[in-house]
This record gives C-alpha cells, sequence and structure tokens, in this order.
C-alpha cells in the first residue's frame, strides 16, 4: 500500500498523531519524517511544543512550510508538560483514532497500516499495541517485548498493574478518540508515567478491547536528556500510581 490522503475531504482523518515537543530541536525531524513515510497517509499530526526554548516550534514551522504538507500542524503551550501537551493536542485534532508519538521516537513505516488492519478487522477494539524497538546511543537496538507479559484471555487491569505489560512509553499506543475522552485523557499532576496511569483508567472501562502486535513498529530511543531516563522521578510517580490503584 502506498502513501495516502485521507479517504475524503470532508471525513475526519482516520489517525490524529499527538506529538508532545519540549527542546526537542535535536530529534524532532527524524521523528516528522518518520510519519512522512508512513505506509498509511490517513493521518494528521500536531505537534505541541511545550514551552521549547531551543527553537523546536520553529523548526517545526519551517518543516511544514517546505513540506507543504496540510497533514501536520503546529500548537504553541507554555510549558505545562507532557500531559498537558498530550492533551492540547487531542483538543486540536478530530481522528477518530489517538496515536502518541514521542519527539525523540519515529514510527516504522507500516506502523499505522498495521494499526489500521487490526482496527478494521475487528471493530470491537479500542487500543491496540505492539512491540518496539529500544535505541540506545553506542549499542545495537533491541526488541522491547512487552506482549510476552499480556494474555488475552485474561482481565487486562491486572496485567496492567502487576506486570506492566504496556509500560515503555506511549508511542507503541493507540486508543479511540471516544475512550480516550471517557477515561479523561493525561492527568496533568503527573510528570512522568503518565501514561502508564492512563492505560489503568481505560482498563477499567468494561468496554476497552486491547490487540497486542508482536511486530515492532516503533523505535524508541534513549537519550540522557528524555524524561524516561530520570529512572528515580519514573519511580517515584510509578508509587505514586500504584498507591492511587491499589485496594
Amino acid at each position: 500500500m502506498t502513501n495516502s490522503s485521507p479517504d475524503s475531504a470532508s471525513a475526519p482523518p482516520f489517525f490524529s498523531v499527538l506529538i508532545p515537543a519540549h527542546d526537542s530541536r535535536k530529534w524532532i525531524l527524524r521523528c516528522l519524517r518518520s510519519l512522512k513515510e508512513q505506509t498509511c497517509g490517513d493521518f494528521e499530526a500536531v505537534v505541541v511544543d511545550d514551552g521549547s526554548s531551543d527553537g523546536t516550534g520553529e523548526l517545526v514551522e519551517e518543516f511544514i512550510r517546505d513540506s507543504g504538507d496540510g497533514r501536520f500542524s503546529l500548537v504553541r503551550s507554555p510549558g505545562q508538560g507532557a500531559s498537558a501537551a498530550r492533551n492540547a493536542g487531542a483538543s486540536n485534532t478530530q481522528g477518530r483514532w489517538l496515536s502518541f508519538l514521542d519527539a525523540d521516537d519515529e514510527f516504522l513505516p507500516q506502523k499505522l497500516e498495521r494499526v489500521r488492519e487490526s482496527i478494521r478487522r475487528d471493530p470491537s477494539l479500542t487500543m491496540v499495541a505492539h512491540t518496539m524497538w529500544k535505541v540506545c546511543p553506542g549499542q545495537e537496538r533491541r526488541l522491547w517485548d512487552n506482549q510476552r507479559k499480556y494474555d488475552p484471555a485474561k482481565p487486562l487491569f491486572p496485567q496492567l498493574y502487576v506486570k506492566g505489560c504496556l509500560l515503555g512509553g506511549c508511542s507503541c499506543v493507540v486508543v479511540r478518540r471516544d475512550l480516550f475522552d471517557r477515561a479523561g485523557g493525561f492527568d496533568p499532576g503527573l510528570r512522568s508515567c503518565q501514561d502508564y496511569d492512563l492505560w489503568l483508567r481505560l482498563a477499567d472501562i468494561p468496554e476497552t478491547r486491547l490487540e497486542f502486535l508482536g511486530d515492532p513498529l516503533t523505535a524508541y530511543h534513549v537519550s540522557p536528556e528524555s524524561i524516561s531516563s530520570r529512572l528515580f522521578e519514573r519511580h517515584r510517580q510509578n508509587l505514586r500510581i500504584t498507591h492511587r490503584y491499589y485496594s
């Protein structure tokens, strides 16, 4: 399948890709180019420049202008954190499904196509996840295989809460918009692990149905600047979320 525009001019795009970006000038073009290379073109993508001081927003504006691609847009946010940025991105898009992409990550070319195929095969799905490549500087990429922690025959919530079957960042999960809205979006009070908190709230909704794809469809880049590298803060927020849902 080749890159294509949305199915009709009047219909909302199938996917809205939400990209929070704070001081992400080093890698934002890699992120955006990975969307340009998608074999499914039925998407819109919004970069939410979350108070950057390194010219991230200006670089995104230049990319949009030079590419002439109307699927891309930029929203400015006053540095309120990734949760608020993703929520702002959702408020400024219309896609039926929300796909999350961190500014330092990249989608592999068939990411959106593979996810759309799964959704069309089973319209009852409300979440689709997949494995990913973990890329660390100076090391060979390795497979981050959370699928081994997930059993579709068992309830989702305990597999999230106990095994962390979706831990590893937002960029490997796609959520139906109406369920995202019903769950209340991301919690702006959490500075990290916001995705884990949202997945737990989604898992608590009876209609939630997840399919896990075994192929790696995202490259998850680890860098000293990324919030995923701030291990103490992540552990502290994980504990906060664990206590929130403990019963």
